[in-house]
């Protein structure tokens, strides 16, 4: 309604950058969470257990887990940010301003992409 920027900040969570995991760590450091990296995730909910879940993590075959669910978070975020912009402009076709940014890695802000 008021043609304003929006900025959209992709953060990832801790364990997509996770070199190992740690099973004590959170009763070692009460109130930091656990420790763990994409492939326990995918170990506990694996690719195969849906057929569209399969279908969509195939465009990160060849990386690492943990650049596999960063690759999938960030696309996911990217297709929800853009569709509700879209959505938006459709709903106030007079808004003419704005732009959607949607940045890439929290406060590290390692690529930024403007609509």
């Amino acid at each position: 309604k008021l043609d304003a920027d929006v900025l959209f900040v992709m953060n990832y969570p801790e364990y997509v950058g996770g070199t190992y995991a740690d099973e004590g760590f959170a009763e070692r450091n009460p109130g930091l969470g656990y420790r763990y990296t994409a492939r326990e995730v995918f170990a506990r909910d694996p690719p195969t257990k849906s057929l569209l879940y399969a279908e969509f993590l195939k465009g990160y075959d060849g990386q690492d887990d943990n650049e596999q669910m960063k690759g999938a978070m960030t696309d996911m975020a990217f297709w929800i940010a853009k569709s509700v912009w879209e959505e938006s402009k459709r709903v106030q076709p007079t808004q003419s301003g704005g732009k959607l940014m949607f940045c890439i890695g929290g406060g590290n802000l390692k690529k930024t992409i403007f609509l």
